[in-house]
């Protein structure tokens, strides 16, 4: 299944053209691949009531390649429950889409987890543990479902997108630099 760009939008599509029909104001470049630009929104084409902010990815002539939803936080949710619902649900609907996911990591507890309500700071932690899917289809792009913690009780989902042109466009901007870097010496 080739991934398609979610929430209404379109793959390759234009900042300007997005501009033009006033879904995006400003946009940032990146400074590390100027190449790059990136905005971000509050609302979508399609709702998602989910969704506290999207950031949109563009590349020079290519258009829109990357798109990253920040949901809002969850709080009051000291054992993770809702969290892990919210996850579940989004996980299963991704699923039916494009199949079971190629890599999922789903634990907590292997370090700095002392009591039970700490399910959201230890998600923040590195090696304390991870509510992570992946779906990677190779040259059809890919996409990665994270439940993020913030604090105690409080966390939100986290759900990016990669069209099948990201990467090569990636590995050729990044390559484009090292050849300029050689060509400065």
């Amino acid at each position: 299944n080739i991934i398609s760009a979610p929430f209404g939008f379109s793959w390759n599509e234009s900042s300007s053209s997005m501009r033009t029909s006033g879904l995006i104001q400003d946009c940032e470049r990146s400074e590390e691949l100027p190449v790059i630009s990136f905005c971000k929104i509050s609302t979508a084409p399609k709702h998602f009531s989910k969704a506290d902010y999207f950031m949109l990815y563009f590349t020079e002539g290519s258009g829109l390649q990357k798109l990253n939803m920040v949901g809002k936080n969850i709080t009051a949710d000291a054992y993770g429950t809702a969290g892990k619902t919210q996850y579940n649900k989004l996980k299963d609907s991704l699923s039916n889409k494009y199949g079971p996911p190629s890599d999922t990591f789903e634990s907590t507890g292997r370090r700095l987890y002392d009591e039970r309500d700490e399910f959201y700071q230890c998600l923040r932690y590195d090696g304390c543990g991870s509510h992570q899917s992946f779906w990677i289809e190779g040259m059809e792009g890919t996409i990665s479902l994270q439940l993020e913690g913030l604090s105690r009780g409080v966390g939100f989902i986290q759900l990016t997108y990669e069209s099948p042109n990201w990467g090569p466009l990636l590995d050729q901007i990044r390559a484009g630099k090292d050849e300029s870097d050689t060509d400065a010496l």
